[in-house]
């Protein structure tokens, strides 16, 4: 799950201000709240770097209201018509986002119940996709509409201020919704094979009344993907209730002491849920403890580990908070005390740092650690503010392996703690590695055709963590080639209008396994060898991403042809009058199939009439209708022997000595251009009866 949604609605740039690690890369694309804009005057179209939107349908009146002294809303009204018509907002820079987190807040205030509808839709263009759309109708329901179809509905009522905030995960293809601070639902797939948001839009469906419609703090912020979570307890996706303690892979603590009560509980002004722990030995005869360990029962000893969370003491009491090695026991990196006095106190194997901050009853506490095993320091953050600067941890040969939490024995009453938003990540774990690979079929070093189609295959492994940029291929075919067609794609974006092609998965892409095939023709005329090669522009984060292999070669072959034909009686024989002729003709194909059709014609001279086909291969298509006879081998037809053999009748009232004739002629190659026909051509004569004379008339 990603790293708190709650963290997230409440504004994503405030990591920024704490001088932490650079976990979330964050931005705000659009900031629409309208208080520096002039009350009582339409709304302009200056686009996101002013606050405003960049097209309003000219049906709609959208006026800058002011609701109090610097407090401004924008209020919406369909004057003419009953076509659908709308406001159009789009991002900084034309931003059109396809990777991280997007959050899309905004408050809307319908005064009656009508046809109105919001949309988030990939671009500001009038046909871009729509990704997500809430309907509001006149029957007082809101459909709720994704890629796939109607999501879910909810009711509304006129007047009623909605708070409504949508977080897409464009990583995980996902999208989730809250209404006036209810969950509507969560994580729910998008219903698109590669969604793209860039456009806000807000207005009227067709129909309706045109009624009154208010929107106010619209903004939209994104946020790059956390970096590698080897721990990720948000518990976002948990129900309320005794909590279980399955481990990482669920977001859970993989023990509890016995003596520990512990739940999921909803806290904050939406629901948000959280972990909540108490004992219920008071007082404690020894420690009771609730144990967190990292994915794959990693232990880091390397590179840079960040932890970050969000506690709440219900009541100042004595609780503890370790970072230990594998065993949770031997190696203090950090260890930070809270007391029943409301102090926090700091220490580590090196020695006591003493008090670095003090807390109150239900007060949130956001900590925020950065460990850098290579040097041996620790860093720590109390709501922002940096407590401990790059202090050595006095401990070596082993690595970080548990986090604890401790309900010591001094404990007054055995007080719940809450925590929430719990990320561990780690630079030394599964690092961005790219490798990309070019294969064909017919492999590499194959001969093919003329006018033979092949498939070139891309395929692109990402492990490790996600694209953190674009990658970007550059595909270079053989001149003699043509791009003829995509048969898989796994979210690539492709560009073919010119040559080279160029081939990109965008930034954020998840780790895992993509595919890019398609077809190419060998031209007519090709010879020699046909060569592609593939480079890597863009490593999407990987400075050093491996392409192996990234050129096929192929010979290209043409079919070797011969045609002839033979006659019964034997060319150059005479035949009498009504009688018949067979004929053969046998076709043979050499080193490659043919690369298109194979055409012959065969002329019957005069005296000569087509009787009926005696024997054909099944591959052969025969057109007698007319003369010249036609028959055709398709393309593709393989290497071997191909025999049809045919009658013919001579004319009854032929007369002796009359020439009868009959030639073939190819007419389609079948990608042989030096197709041989020898003997093309038969020739027989029309046999005459002797004839006596007895002298008498």
């Amino acid at each position: 799950m990603h790293r708190s949604i709650r963290f997230l609605l409440a504004g994503l740039l405030t990591i920024l201000a704490l001088g932490l690690p650079d976990l979330v890369k964050a931005s705000v694309l659009l900031d629409a709240r309208f208080d520096d804009l002039t009350p009582a005057t339409a709304i302009g179209t200056g686009g996101a770097a002013v606050g405003e939107p960049v097209a309003v349908d000219p049906t709609i009146s959208a006026t800058v209201i002011e609701a109090a002294p610097g407090s401004n809303y924008l209020r919406l009204q369909r004057t003419s018509g009953t076509t659908a018509a709308q406001v159009k907002f789009g991002f900084l820079d034309d931003i059109v986002v396809s990777s991280g987190l997007l959050h899309v807040g905004y408050q809307l205030r319908p005064s009656a119940l009508d046809q109105y509808t919001v949309q988030l839709r990939a671009s500001t263009e009038a046909a871009s996709a729509t990704q997500l759309t809430l309907n509001l109708s006149s029957n007082g329901s809101v459909y709720v509409v994704g890629g796939a179809g109607v999501i879910t509905t909810f009711s509304y009522s006129a007047g009623d201020v909605m708070q409504v905030d949508v977080l897409f995960d464009l990583g995980a293809n996902t999208h989730s919704l809250w209404v006036n601070g209810s969950s509507i639902y969560v994580d729910h797939a998008t219903g698109s094979a590669a969604p793209v948001v860039g456009s806000f839009r807000v207005g009227y469906n067709s129909g309706g009344n045109g009624s009154v419609l208010e929107l106010e703090d619209l903004h939209v912020e994104w946020s790059g993907p956390v970096g590698n979570a080897i721990l990720d307890a948000g518990f976002t996706l948990q129900n309320s209730g005794t909590a279980s303690a399955r481990g990482v892979m669920f977001g859970e603590p993989f023990a509890y002491s016995g003596g520990l009560v512990a739940e999921i509980v909803n806290v904050g002004g939406m629901p948000d849920p959280a972990l909540r722990f108490a004992s219920e030995i008071v007082p404690l005869a020894q420690e009771q403890t609730l144990q967190w360990g990292f994915r794959d029962n990693l232990v880091i000893d390397s590179g840079t580990l960040n932890i970050t969370m969000r506690l709440q003491m219900e009541n100042e009491d004595d609780l503890q908070l370790r970072v230990r090695d594998a065993g949770g026991s031997v190696g203090n990196f950090s260890t930070l005390t809270f007391t029943a006095a409301g102090d926090i106190l700091a220490g580590d194997a090196a020695g006591n740092i003493g008090m670095v901050g003090s807390f109150s009853n239900g007060q949130y506490l956001d900590i925020d650690y950065g460990f850098d095993l290579d040097t041996g320091l620790v860093s720590l953050w109390l709501d922002g503010s940096e407590v401990i600067s790059s202090r050595s941890f006095g401990v070596g040969g082993m690595g970080i392996g548990q986090l604890v939490f401790a309900i010591t024995p001094a404990t007054n009453s055995g007080s719940a703690t809450i925590i929430d938003d719990l990320l561990v990540t780690s630079s030394a774990q599964a690092p961005l590695a790219v490798s990309v690979a070019k294969t064909a079929s017919p492999p590499s070093g194959s001969n093919v055709s003329t006018l033979q189609m092949m498939t070139y295959t891309v395929a692109v492994d990402i492990a490790g963590q996600p694209l953190s940029e674009p990658l970007v291929l550059r595909d270079t075919l053989d001149a003699d080639s043509g791009f003829n067609g995509v048969l898989v794609n796994d979210g690539f974006s492709i560009d073919t209008a010119y040559s080279p092609a160029t081939l990109s998965l965008p930034g954020g892409t998840a780790p895992g396994h993509y595919e890019l095939s398609y077809m190419i023709t060998v031209s007519g005329n090709a010879s020699g060898t046909l060569d592609s090669m593939l480079e890597v522009l863009a490593g999407g984060g990987d400075i050093t991403p491996v392409c192996d292999p990234c050129q096929t070669s192929h010979t290209v072959v043409a079919p070797v042809i011969s045609v002839g034909k033979t006659a019964t009686p034997p060319s150059g024989s005479a035949i009498m009058a009504g009688q018949a002729i067979s004929f053969s003709i046998a076709v043979t194909v050499q080193d490659q199939p043919l690369s298109s059709p194979l055409m012959l014609q065969d002329s019957l001279g005069s005296g000569l009439a087509f009787d009926q086909i005696t024997g054909s291969d099944p591959a052969f298509d025969a057109n007698t209708s007319g003369n010249p006879l036609t028959f055709t081998l398709p393309a593709g037809i393989a290497v071997g022997e191909y025999v049809l053999s045919y009658r013919v009748l001579v004319d009854a009232a032929a007369q002796p000595g009359d020439p009868l004739g009959s030639q073939v002629l190819i007419v389609m190659t079948g990608g042989d251009s030096d197709a041989e026909c020898n003997p093309c051509s038969t020739q027989h004569t029309v046999a005459g009866l002797a004839v006596f004379s007895d002298g008498f008339e």
